[in-house]
């Protein structure tokens, strides 16, 4: 379930976002960039299916010098939500996904110069 979620999340992002989304940044990518973080899972299961609900945070890194402050990631954020918030995805071995928007947060890096757009979605996945 783990792997097809985070395979889904990326297929669904990566082509439509404004920019790269990652699983593991490679050292010296340039900002603004998309991470799948991490997520935690939460068992659903009926007597005849398996399902269950799972959390996932995705990370918007911009460069506050060069990307307006946080304008950059908060205009990636909405990106984000606009593909997620009330989707069905597309997870193998599962004939409902449908992901929903829960929270979301602006951080600053300890540099003081580097944001993190932190957005929430719950995914309820049933074979």
């Amino acid at each position: 379930m783990r792997t097809a979620l985070q395979q889904a999340l990326y297929n669904l992002l990566q082509p439509e976002l404004s920019c790269p989304v990652y699983d593991d940044v490679p050292q010296h990518a340039a900002m603004p960039y998309v991470v799948i973080g991490e997520d935690s899972f939460a068992s659903d299961d009926t007597d005849d299916s398996r399902g269950g609900e799972a959390t996932c945070e995705i990370h918007i890194w911009s460069d506050g010098r060069k990307d307006a402050g946080r304008k950059k990631s908060k205009q990636i954020a909405d990106e984000v939500y606009e593909l997620l918030h009330q989707t069905e995805l597309n997870v193998d071995g599962y004939s409902l996904a449908v992901a929903l928007w829960e929270s979301s947060d602006s951080l600053d890096d300890a540099d003081g110069i580097v944001r993190d757009a932190l957005e929430t979605y719950r995914v309820i996945l049933h074979e």
